[in-house]
């Protein structure tokens, strides 16, 4: 019997054997110390370091650098698989403290491993991973279209349910974020009914916790706070780490926001007490910046300005524009409420030494020029904070312009194809080739309708001669219409609804009038926009 089966049969047995709460943690545990020969080591812990990355995060962290330890040595060159692993859960463990370029880095380098195998079922995880990494930055829109693409490519395979519900649920935080909540609730409905398919309890607690903040965001509290409890009761109940800290910072924005302050308060130290303990990075950062703003609303000024130098400190710089408007706002609050704060230092310090201060011209010198040193000091972190922050840009930039430029050969290319063929067979490839793309981007659309205008000259003109007014998106629709796409076709490839392709057609029908028995695009061509 080979160790490989050796493992699998320990494995299923420690599985059968365990019927506590925690046995999968526990029958990894053993497997992982019973494991002799490297190979199968290296498997156990990736195994465990994915397990713990919700459960145990500090423990995650730990494993994932002694299987890079193990893969690392020349006798484990050929264990592809498990290296892509390897650069997946340390790309996860990467965004989930705040390093988001070194996430990148390691998603692609993974990526790469899992298309030199052929591998599409962990390369649809990997552009779900990197959707991710886009919402944290505040790309939402980027984002989206990563999990499309994720959702499209798992829905042509079996046995990915809970992927594709993963996919739903952070589609949905997403689209909440850019203030489309209908479609945001309907990705969380859609994600809780395929995990209840599946039984997976724990996520959907998670898709109740997005709900939870949308019904915050549109003033359902009692709604909101009611998600809030239970999915924070069952994360504690199971020791979700990660969960827990992210249930702590949702329960402290709901009770900032009904303005109850000291519970709002409590929320926000047991968030950043787990942030913190677990490298938790943004996490940790957000409770700083949430205890600052409760501070403030108290008129403890002084801890509030603390409190945003340790969230400036600790923040990532991806916002840092925002951070320094911010801290010169709290500076100027502090500076204007300096002789409250002293009044409050009274109850503490001798009235005869805050005389000897106040009259003391050495100790106000003195007094000024610590300003001074912390002005410059303040000013040296900001100028670092900037430069890390462009380099970190930069470097996403070129990660993504080589995808931007894929992008347009294979717009191109289809163009071509289309311009060339010489028979309706080739003519129908080529088509299907244009079908398969994904127009997402202002800078893509530019592109495909150059291509196009090459094609069809006289149709642009028509369009731009016509009296109908015509917008952006109905314009767009009657270029792909032209193309013989049909509705759910233009859908895909543009990344809408087949309801949103509808109305687009149904407002373009009411502005020249003409009833649905009337194909739109001969009517244009007969010119009656010019009469």
């Amino acid at each position: 019997m080979t160790y490989k089966h050796c493992f699998f049969v320990l494995f299923i047995s420690l599985l059968g054997f365990s019927q506590e709460k925690d046995s999968l943690g526990n029958a990894l545990h053993l497997a992982y110390q019973n494991a002799k020969v490297d190979s199968v080591k290296i498997k156990t812990i990736l195994q465990l370091s994915e397990y713990q990355v919700d459960n145990e995060f500090s423990e995650a962290k730990e494993l994932v650098n002694k299987a890079f330890l193990l893969l690392r040595k020349p006798e484990n060159s050929q264990l592809k698989p498990e290296m892509a692993m390897a650069y997946l859960v340390q790309g996860i463990i990467d965004r989930r403290t705040g390093n988001y370029v070194g996430s990148i880095n390691n998603y692609m380098k993974s990526k790469a491993i899992y298309e030199e195998l052929n591998d599409s079922i962990n390369i649809s995880s990997l552009l779900h991973n990197v959707g991710m990494v886009h919402r944290f930055l505040k790309e939402y829109r980027k984002s989206i279209s990563y999990y499309k693409k994720a959702i499209e490519l798992k829905s042509h395979m079996s046995n990915q349910t809970y992927e594709i519900g993963c996919s739903y649920n952070m589609l949905g935080v997403s689209y909440k974020r850019i203030k489309k909540r209908d479609s945001a609730l309907w990705c969380y409905e859609k994600a809780i009914k395929l995990f209840t398919q599946i039984k997976k309890e724990k996520d959907i607690y998670r898709v109740k916790a997005n709900m939870g903040v949308l019904f915050s965001d549109q003033k359902k509290y009692d709604q909101a706070l009611v998600l809030y409890k239970e999915s924070h009761k069952y994360h504690k109940k199971n020791n979700n780490i990660v969960s827990i800290a992210n249930s702590y910072y949702n329960l402290s924005t709901l009770h900032k926001k009904i303005k109850k302050y000291e519970l709002s308060m409590k929320y926000a130290d047991s968030c950043i007490d787990l942030a913190t303990k677990e490298g938790l990075k943004e996490r940790r950062s957000l409770g700083l910046l949430r205890k600052s703003f409760l501070f403030k609303m108290s008129g403890n000024y002084k801890q509030a300005y603390e409190y945003y130098r340790k969230f400036n400190r600790a923040s990532d710089s991806i916002h840092n524009i925002d951070n320094i408007k911010k801290i010169q706002e709290l500076e100027l609050n502090y500076e204007f409420n300096q002789e409250k704060l002293k009044d409050s230092l009274q109850f503490s310090l001798e009235k005869k030494e805050i005389q000897l201060i106040a009259e003391n011209e050495s100790s106000k010198k003195k007094l000024y020029l610590i300003l001074f040193i912390v002005t410059l000091v303040l000013g040296s972190i900001i100028a670092f904070l900037l430069k890390r922050d462009f380099k970190n840009k930069k470097r996403l930039l070129e990660l993504e312009n080589k995808e931007l430029l894929l992008e347009k050969d294979q717009i191109s290319l289809a163009f071509e194809k289309l311009q060339n063929s010489t028979n309706s067979e080739d003519k129908i490839k080529a088509k299907h080739e244009l079908l398969n793309l994904k127009i997402l981007t202002q800078e893509d659309w530019n592109y495909f309708k150059s291509k196009f205008e090459l094609l069809n000259p006289t149709f642009l003109e028509l369009l731009e001669k016509s009296d109908f007014k015509l917008t952006k998106s109905e314009e767009r629709f009657l270029i792909l219409k032209k193309m013989h796409l049909d509705t759910k076709e233009i859908a895909n490839m543009i990344g809408v609804s087949n309801d949103s392709v509808l109305k687009t057609q149904y407002r373009i029908r009411k502005k020249i009038g003409v009833t649905k028995e009337v194909n739109i695009l001969d009517y244009i061509a007969k010119g009656v926009g010019n009469q």
